[in-house]
């Protein structure tokens, strides 16, 4: 019994030992005779700055081969527009040039954004074409006015719109795609079913006018089409 408790003991004690803190390893320092050259270089310290001398060693190396067997009668384009001072390579070209290199590039930025116009305005023009611009809304701007002349009084209290126009009630405040009395009568109609089908329709198209609204805010008021350029 006695040698187990001391087995367990030493367990114990060789365990802590384990956990508890290790040596603190001290770097050796700079002597105070050469503390003048500063810190003490580490081994570390000069394994990377021997790798940096043979990185700059092997480029100077490779740099002097290229210069030995240069071909002096080689020519590149780049040679008229640059010429050598100081052992370094610098571009030619004064004032003018440059005004030149200026006006050539707002020239392609001209020319491109004339190309971006002309490819929004055709889209314009083929969604005006599509939606007619016939709802009366904030896309719009034309107003959808008639105007009856009646001879007296009494033929405006009796004046019925659904009548004098030949199309159903429904219809009268319709300002596009009307149909009189005769073509709902003979005419197969085509067209939603059910309420949602009509909201959808309509959602679907108010979305368009929002969208050709948006695209004509974009443009200048000179490239747009007739009826967004008008007053």
């Amino acid at each position: 019994a006695t040698y187990l408790q001391r087995r367990e003991c030493t367990a114990d004690m060789s365990s802590f030992k384990q956990i508890g803190k290790g040596r603190a390893h001290k770097e050796r320092a700079q002597p105070r005779a050469r503390s003048h050259f500063g810190l003490l270089e580490k081994k570390k310290d000069y394994v990377k700055r021997a790798r940096d001398f043979h990185r700059k060693e092997k480029e100077m190396k490779i740099l002097r081969e290229k210069a030995r067997n240069r071909n002096p009668d080689e020519f590149f384009f780049q040679m008229e527009s640059t010429t050598m001072r100081n052992g370094r390579h610098v571009r030619l070209g004064g004032k003018g040039t440059q005004h030149d290199q200026l006006k050539a590039l707002r020239t392609h930025d001209l020319g491109y954004l004339q190309l971006k116009v002309g490819a929004e305005k055709t889209k314009i023009e083929k969604m005006q074409s599509g939606l007619h611009m016939l709802e009366d809304g904030p896309e719009t701007s034309r107003e959808c006015n008639h105007t009856v002349f009646a001879s007296d009084d009494e033929e405006v209290d009796d004046f019925d719109a659904a009548k004098h126009f030949g199309t159903a009630k429904e219809l009268v405040d319709r300002p596009f795609n009307r149909l009189r009395t005769e073509q709902l009568a003979t005419l197969e109609i085509k067209g939603p079913k059910s309420k949602s089908a009509l909201a959808k329709l309509e959602k679907s198209r108010r979305r368009q006018y929002e969208e050709l609204a948006q695209r004509a805010g974009a443009l200048p008021r000179w490239c747009l089409p007739t009826p967004f350029a008008c007053p």
